[in-house]
């Protein structure tokens, strides 16, 4: 869409608008829009247009808003999602504040204080435009007055404990992260692939590894100052003050590259130490990442993802190929880091796998995919013409139909 022109350049955590950008126009263009005429054409009857402003500014870039180009009959899908809700948030920054109310109705049992919360909307103001998003579960509570009495029907007792947090998922983690102010809105992203692909973390609901654990703990006993959230914080605050023109960009490189030199020298000293620390470790995982679980072919040996030394291709075989025992195998993905989900496929029973492929969704396939029953028909019927490397976009195409 950016590189149609129909919204203005998305990498950007911008809350405010500059002075020269002309908002009467883009409205006017939103305006002949049928889903957006009432409120665009609403908004330009007021005396003035004032979008609400956050604290967040970005010099080069203005926040994420529609360019006035009419978008195509043919956008849809996510695409299309994606410039409804830009337009409609745009359209909601001109609107006035909604007002709330909330109420708390107190029950006494017996000196045992019971209570109920409702909230009723009685202004939508910015939430009238910003419609279908940002909707408000009403909470009517019955007309009751102090002193009123009720009838209790009944009393449930149950017992319950405090329940751990959730564990992250890559999308709560970048939340974490932006909270946190580490990485950019470009990088952080990639942060985070990068932590899958090199075995840190594993699995959607996040875990860390053995390696995960043992890097840290590696480096917080023999290098601290290269986890510091404090220190990355502090040189992206610097990297950002030069774009702002708030700090000059030669004292922020030497005094970056003060620190850096020393946290580097220290490292250095210990190299060996770490290395030795970490090298069982990364052994271990290359391994485990490799081993999908016990093959339901032969019950004997294991499946895993390997490469054939002639053709250097993936794919996933049984161990008891090297006992005589079995000789299951069957081509994977070529692109993208492979690695177990610890499920197993709901058709034939195999254990799955999880294909991780940069600036895309990850997907499951089934290993077993050329005699499962919930492979895509699409799949089987072209399987003379599929090569290894093709297998991925086609499992993906059907995966988004």
């Amino acid at each position: 869409m950016y590189l149609s022109a129909l919204i203005s350049y998305p990498r950007t955590s911008s809350q405010q608008f500059a002075e020269s950008i002309n908002h009467k126009a883009i409205l006017k263009e939103l305006s002949k829009n049928t889903l957006y005429n009432a409120r665009a054409s609403k908004l330009l009857a007021l005396p003035k247009l004032k979008p609400t402003r956050g604290k967040k500014k970005d010099p080069a870039h203005p926040p994420i808003h529609p360019t006035g180009k009419r978008a195509p009959t043919s956008l849809g899908g996510d695409a299309g999602n994606i410039y409804k809700l830009v337009a409609c948030r745009y359209l909601a920054i001109f609107g006035p504040p909604a007002l709330k109310k909330s109420l708390r109705l107190d029950i006494n049992v017996n000196k045992h204080i019971f209570y109920l919360r409702g909230m009723k909307v009685l202004k939508k103001g910015w939430l009238e435009y910003y419609a279908p998003f940002g909707k408000v579960d009403e909470i009517e509570l019955p007309d009751l007055a102090k002193g009123d009495t009720v009838n209790i029907s009944s009393i449930v007792h149950r017992q319950s404990y405090t329940q751990p947090p959730a564990r992250y998922n890559p999308n709560s983690l970048l939340k974490k992260m932006e909270e946190e102010e580490l990485g950019t809105k470009a990088t952080r992203a990639s942060i985070i692939d990068i932590l899958y692909s090199r075995g840190f973390i594993e699995d959607e609901s996040i875990n860390a590894t053995d390696l995960g654990f043992a890097v840290i703990d590696t480096l917080e006993k023999n290098s601290p100052d290269i986890i510091s959230v404090e220190l990355t914080r502090s040189l992206e605050k610097d990297m950002e003050s030069i774009t702002t023109g708030d700090k000059k960009r030669q004292i922020v490189l030497m005094d970056s590259i003060k620190q850096l030199k020393e946290i580097l020298e220290s490292f250095y000293k210990k190299e060996k130490v770490i290395g030795v620390t970490l090298q069982e470790q990364v052994q271990n995982l290359k391994q485990r990442q490799r081993i999908l679980g016990l093959c339901p072919i032969c019950k004997q040996g294991d499946l895993i993802i390997t490469r054939s030394t002639k053709t250097k291709k993936r794919f996933v075989g049984c161990t008891g190929y090297y006992k005589k025992l079995c000789d299951w195998s069957a081509p994977i993905p070529q692109a993208g880091y492979a690695s177990p989900t610890k499920n197993i496929c709901k058709h034939c029973g195999f254990p799955m796998i999880t294909i991780r492929k940069k600036g895309k969704r990850p997907y499951t396939i089934c290993p077993n995919w050329l005699n499962c029953s919930g492979t895509p028909k699409e799949v089987l019927d072209n399987y003379e013409n599929i090569k290894a490397e093709a297998l991925e976009s086609i499992i993906e195409d059907s995966e988004e139909d």
